[in-house]
């Protein structure tokens, strides 16, 4: 049954209990009405929320500062391999080193992706910034005309 048709049938049956002066069905209704009101407005709470997350995350802002994360992690993952490549030649573990310089590889072609990923995310900041100054610019000349 649908939101409407079940939140009617609740009311329906709770004005009913009343004009009979059956208060069980009364707080049946009730209930049920109250229940639909309340799931109804736990949806709309939702979608506002998940609109909301949407909206977060194609914010350039918060875009630049999960990139930076990115970067620091590639660049700290770098960092390790070399370390871990290091500790490898001198202990004599080809296999490690060999495999700890392909992750120091990796993880300097992720941090270059992710570097090229800022660049394009901060043009856009700027961008959108430029739009919204020639936007406010134009609002107050155009309150200057007004005047």
């Amino acid at each position: 049954m649908s939101g409407i048709a079940s939140k009617a049938t609740a009311w329906t049956k709770e004005k009913y209990g009343q004009a009979t002066g059956n208060k069980d069905m009364e707080a049946e209704g009730h209930n049920e009405y109250t229940k639909q009101v309340g799931e109804e407005q736990l949806q709309k709470d939702q979608a506002k929320r998940e609109q909301e997350l949407e909206k977060a995350k194609n914010d350039p802002n918060v875009q630049l500062a999960d990139n930076s994360m990115t970067q620091t992690k590639h660049g700290l993952q770098q960092a390790i391999s070399a370390i871990e490549e290091k500790i490898a030649q001198w202990t004599g573990y080809a296999s490690k080193a060999e495999s700890a310089h392909e992750d120091k590889a990796r993880a300097a072609g992720e941090l270059k992706l992710a570097q090229d990923e800022r660049e394009k995310l901060q043009k856009q900041l700027q961008a959108k910034q430029a739009e919204e100054r020639e936007q406010a610019q134009k609002q107050q000349a155009q309150e200057q005309q007004n005047q």
